[in-house]
């Protein structure tokens, strides 16, 4: 059986459409060598002659390269092609199981594998690269401005910029002590990624045929682009795991998906860390940022943040809404469909937090022991001095190993379980007192029913300092959310007249800070539906 191929681009697309036709012919039992005519096409203005080369080493059973370097139509010669070999690398075992040859995918799949296992690409002795982990950069024409319009397999700067702080995370995290290749076609670039990196880096500048066949060699290989064939190639060609980072970017791709038959290494869960800020000082986050296993994002109300610090942080332009609410109801509702794959844990917390929880960075390092789906993550309401009342009731004080945990039991109508709270009346009253649509809400059960959600335990925790996994959030539908969130935008102020003994004063309030208040009593009864949740 003869094949035509197109030879229009890189090596990678080649050696996949290659192993395509060979893997048809190996499923319809062709049993004499099968003879693939590699050829150009007569309207590739872009063919670089170069890619002879690329031939001159390739080897494998069961099959007969045959270099015919001449302009043909797509249509003619090509009679016993695949439709999609014409569009570079795209044939998967998906679209040949499609063909409909009698064999099952996992069939194709390991037809794909025993064929690459047989491929020799490159007489060059590379076995020192078992030791490696291999970085692949593929940016060139891929990379483009972010104000175009950008194809799935191509990729915006600041998408470029976000993929090389995860690459750094992961290899510090993951790999903080193994030596690094890193080969690719942006030079300047491998530099600078090299620079980022604390591990003993080689530059690979080599032919493609040697980039390919020592990138194969590698422990794993990590994809520095947003899709590319010659890493594909690689890994299968090594029988390597690949490491792709677009499930955590979260921007389109391709639909012709080659991992069925690669083994993905697994990226592990992240912990997002969603902070609402006013003018607070956030320095001190600079070191969860840098660990790839947090991810840092803050809803900015006040100045521009210090990069030397802030580099590392998604920031978000806050709304001006005073009071957190609205800042964590905003992370909840835009990536609702999306946390559960990318979060193992969101923690929402104010971005000066020591004051309700002075042990919050050990208790943050102590995820593990976590209650599920709902942590408090506070000691005390409020902070100190605390009275003599406060105090008696510290004596129920919970702990993670020396951590500190406390917080205020309340019942369902925001009464709290132990004493007379003064302040918690007057809160009330004030609120009772204005126009806003959420006035009467002061009951969990009344607050549940007015925006559609299932109410859950109301005497456990009260606090704005947090941490809840995907599935305690999604509990409640989104469209619930929604309608909690469109009422933690009302900012206005109001003033309401307040009697204490014999004095009457006049006070102002805020929307947004009461909504803050109210909502501090209602997130754990919306996150945690059974009573035995903790």
């Amino acid at each position: 059986m003869e094949w035509n191929i197109p030879c229009c681009s890189g090596i990678g697309d080649r050696l996949l459409d290659i192993w395509a036709v060979l893997c048809v012919s190996k499923l319809k039992n062709v049993k004499e060598c099968v003879k693939i005519h590699v050829v150009t096409t007569k309207d590739n203005k872009n063919f670089n002659f170069n890619q002879e080369s690329y031939f001159d080493s390739i080897s494998i059973d069961g099959c007969e390269i045959i270099q015919d370097l001449q302009p043909v139509k797509y249509g003619t010669s090509l009679e016993n092609s695949l439709p999609s070999l014409a569009f570079w690398g795209t044939t998967t075992p998906q679209k040949i199981y499609s063909l409909n040859l009698g064999v099952s995918l996992k069939e194709i799949y390991e037809c794909f594998k025993e064929i690459a296992k047989t491929t020799r690409v490159s007489n060059i002795d590379c076995d020192w690269a078992k030791d490696y982990i291999g970085i692949y950069v593929r940016r060139g024409d891929k990379l483009r401005n972010n104000n175009e319009k950008i194809p799935p397999y191509e990729m915006s700067k600041s998408y470029a910029d976000r993929l090389h702080n995860e690459i750094v995370k992961y290899v510090s995290l993951y790999y903080p002590f193994s030596k690094v290749i890193i080969t690719g076609d942006d030079h300047e670039y491998m530099e600078k990624l090299s620079k980022c990196l604390k591990n003993d880096v080689v530059i690979q500048r080599g032919s493609a045929t040697e980039d390919l066949t020592i990138l194969s060699k590698c422990q794993i290989i990590i994809q520095a682009t947003k899709y590319s064939t010659f890493s594909i190639t690689a890994a299968l060609l090594g029988g390597k795991p690949l490491v792709n980072f677009n499930d955590i970017l979260q921007e389109p791709t391709v639909d012709w998906d080659w991992t069925c038959i690669i083994e993905k290494d697994t990226i592990k869960k992240k912990i997002a860390l969603v902070v609402a800020r006013y003018k607070e000082d956030i320095k001190w986050l600079s070191y969860l940022a840098r660990n790839p296993q947090w991810e840092v994002h803050i809803y900015n109300d006040g100045d521009d943040l210090d990069p030397f610090y802030s580099s590392y942080f998604t920031i978000h332009k806050g709304d001006h809404v005073p009071g957190e609410a609205s800042k964590y109801l905003d992370f909840i509702c835009y990536n609702y469909h999306i946390m559960k794959e990318k979060y193992e844990r969101v923690v929402f917390m104010q971005a000066d937090p020591f004051p309700h929880s002075p042990d919050l960075i050990g208790l943050l390092e102590q995820s593990k022991h976590w209650s599920i789906p709902y942590q408090g993550l506070t000691y005390g309401a409020f902070p100190p001095p605390w009275g003599s009342e406060t105090k008696r009731l510290f004596d129920t004080t919970k702990y993670i190993g020396n951590l500190r945990l406390w917080c205020e039991e309340m019942r369902s109508d925001l009464t709290s379980v132990d004493w007379d709270e003064p302040w918690l009346s007057q809160w009330k009253q004030s609120l009772h007192a204005s126009s806003l649509p959420y006035k009467n809400l002061t009951d969990v059960n009344e607050f549940c029913a007015n925006y559609g959600a299932k109410a859950g335990s109301s005497n456990k925790w009260y606090c704005a300092i947090f941490a809840v996994t995907p599935e305690g959030i999604q509990q409640q539908n989104l469209d619930v959310w929604n309608k909690i969130r469109n009422d933690s935008k009302i900012n206005i102020n109001y003033t309401v007249f307040e009697t204490r003994g014999r004095i009457r004063e006049r006070k102002q309030y805020n929307s947004g800070k009461q909504f803050a208040i109210l909502m501090e009593y209602m997130w754990c009864p919306l996150f945690s539906i059974k009573d035995d949740m903790h």
